[in-house]
């Protein structure tokens, strides 16, 4: 399968929180992954949910707290769900991209502490 995204997605961890409806409970649930376009987010109990439904996402990722608007594009069978940010206002979306910068040199730092573990000794 073709990477149709047009940024990448890193890897993270934090709490997160889907709102249906501004009346609507809340659904609680764990980030996955993050890029500025969307993320990938697992949810503790099983919920069905149906594709295109636009939510309210509410998230946390090395103790920043993030609010968005997002549609719902993907439902695996592990209930994790990918959700496409709709609405993101111009200070969000910059605190997004300084949190990229941050999580790309963390996967640069564990490839390169993976590859000194994994080089063979002489």
């Amino acid at each position: 399968m073709e990477e149709q995204r047009r940024n990448p997605r890193y890897p993270c961890a934090g709490m997160a929180e889907i709102r249906l409806s501004p009346a609507a409970s809340i659904i609680s649930a764990r980030i996955l992954d993050l890029s500025l376009e969307g993320c990938l987010i697992a949810l503790q109990l099983p919920e069905a949910l149906p594709r295109q439904l636009k939510v309210e996402l509410m998230f946390s990722v090395h103790g920043l707290p993030f609010r968005v608007w997002g549609r719902l594009n993907c439902v695996r069978a592990n209930h994790s769900l990918g959700f496409q940010f709709t609405h993101v206002s111009d200070r969000i979306l910059h605190q997004l991209q300084e949190l990229m910068e941050e999580l790309a040199a963390e996967r640069q730092k564990n490839k390169s502490r993976l590859k000194l573990v994994t080089k063979p000794s002489a």
